[in-house]
């Protein structure tokens, strides 16, 4: 039954030619949202699926040294017309294909139409060859990292158990739903010392979205706080390819079989890009 569903949506995408676009969010810094990102692009490729991460932390981001690599132009480079995105990609391990961050983000507030549909025509083809577009998005929201979040598929969003950390998630995902409507949001709560306090800290968000919101949202999964991560994070090393057999790469397997069992077939009646657009342009 799980390889027709598997041979289904692989039709159905290849109908489609459009990757999924993942939102990937903190309420905060510092919980690992990019150490889960990278190790969550591993996992995906290491299940045959061809992933496009792009680091939208604007500044600050990471996602290239976390790899041990480096990103010598950005989506800076494409927006003042010097390159174009399939120039700037860069290719991590396992074949997963990056871009790095630069300061362009509020740049796209400025760029004149032709510019901007230019790069929104660029971003729509190369999704043609991906099945998942990760968007590592900066803590907290700024009103440019909105409209991209909004734009999105779906909003996987990361946080520990924590108190300033759960509260700062449900503030978050009560601002996005307040304005994005029916956006699935799906959490993982990284650095829990076990299953049971992974499970709590869930449920705390989902009662509270419920509650005030009635919105859904669902487990990905917890990881396990673990010194292995953050030698994998000094090493320049994803711990699901530094230490595979380790809780945490365990830990991120499982999330990602259980994000694939559960795929569900995107609506397709208006794309990312599209949506983008839209934002940009009010």
């Amino acid at each position: 039954m799980s390889d027709q569903a598997e041979k289904l949506r692989l039709k159905v995408q290849n109908m489609t030619k459009q990757a999924k676009v993942i939102a990937i969010v903190s309420g905060k810094g510092g919980v690992g949202k990019s150490t889960f990102s990278v190790n969550f692009a591993l996992g995906l490729a290491q299940q045959h699926k061809k992933v496009l991460a792009i680091d939208m932390d604007i500044g600050f981001g990471n996602l290239d040294i976390l790899m041990g690599l480096n990103s010598p132009n950005t989506i800076s480079d494409v927006l003042k017309g010097t390159h174009k995105l399939e120039d700037i990609i860069e290719m991590g391990p396992k074949g997963i294909s990056y871009i790095g961050a630069g300061s362009g983000l509020n740049e796209l507030t400025k760029v004149e139409d032709f510019s901007f549909q230019s790069f929104t025509d660029q971003l729509e083809k190369l999704s043609e060859s991906y099945h998942y577009i990760l968007l590592d998005m900066g803590a907290g929201l700024t009103e440019e990292s909105l409209k991209f979040i909004l734009s999105a598929d779906e909003v996987v969003a990361i946080c520990t158990p924590e108190p300033t950390s759960i509260r700062d998630a449900y503030s978050m995902l009560k601002y996005i739903t307040k304005l994005g409507g029916d956006i699935p949001f799906k959490i993982a709560v990284n650095r829990v010392h076990s299953k049971s306090e992974g499970k709590e800290t869930y449920q705390k968000i989902k009662t509270a979205l419920n509650k005030f919101l009635n919105k859904q949202v669902s487990l990905l999964g917890y990881i396990q706080q673990d010194d292995q991560v953050v030698k994998s994070i000094v090493n320049q090393s994803p711990i699901v390819l530094s230490n595979p057999n380790s809780k945490p790469a365990r830990a991120i397997q499982d999330i990602v079989s259980k994000f694939l069992t559960g795929e569900e077939v995107i609506d397709t009646k208006e794309t990312f890009t599209s949506k983008l657009t839209r934002f940009f342009k009010r």
